[in-house]
């Protein structure tokens, strides 16, 4: 197993939580090609998902990255793009509980100026398209040169039926909030997403 350098560390809540069994199969990207439960959402053409393989170590990780801008009525660039984790081609997200605490863990590593950490949740347990996007615990983030293990939680609604984390870039010229740069990429590894089973440790994670 090739051990990576984690520099920060990021809590949303206490450390020690007891929690349950990872709900993404293929966390440590370790496959060939990407895994059906790596979803993109969005304007889904703006980025390339890939298997990459760090040169210097070959670690296999997951590649995010920057590939076209689309524009607005006035001409104006923006990015709104994301990758989802969990669930399959068919069926997106996860089978989860309601009104349930989650707890997520994801090594990052990059040169995009920001990403940014959501879940999508899904109240009907058929329809892949009627879904909302709502904050994690933790949500803005700068990417950093070396790994960084991110840690945060998120609480399902009284109705959730299926959940997913995802990781977005997002800007908007019009809004003057645009550093984002064609061919600027995240790495993303060991991704984690577990039920906490210990509530009162955990907080309510929104």
């Amino acid at each position: 197993m090739i051990l990576k350098k984690t520099a920060i560390t990021l809590f949303a809540g206490m450390c020690l939580l007891a929690n349950g069994q990872n709900l993404i199969k293929n966390g440590d990207c370790n496959s060939d090609s990407i895994p059906e439960e790596f979803g993109q959402g969005g304007a889904a053409d703006q980025v390339k998902l890939s298997i990459f393989t760090e040169e210097s170590t070959g670690n296999r990780c997951l590649k995010f990255e920057l590939i076209k801008y689309r524009t607005d009525k006035d001409g104006k660039r923006l990015v709104n793009t994301f990758v989802r984790f969990g669930g399959s081609r068919k069926t997106w997200g996860v089978a989860c509980k309601p009104d349930t605490t989650y707890r997520f863990s994801v090594e990052i590593k990059g040169d995009a100026p920001r990403a940014m950490f959501n879940y999508q949740q899904w109240d009907d347990p058929k329809n892949n398209w009627k879904s909302s996007i709502k904050r994690t615990s933790i949500h803005l983030f700068h990417p950093q040169k070396e790994w960084t293990r991110y840690q945060g939680t998120f609480r399902t609604g009284p109705n959730a039926k299926r959940v997913a984390l995802c990781i977005y870039f997002w800007g908007r010229e019009a809004s003057n909030d645009m550093p984002e740069k064609i061919g600027q990429y995240i790495l993303i590894d060991k991704i984690d997403v577990e039920e906490v089973k210990d509530e009162t440790a955990a907080g309510s994670g929104k």
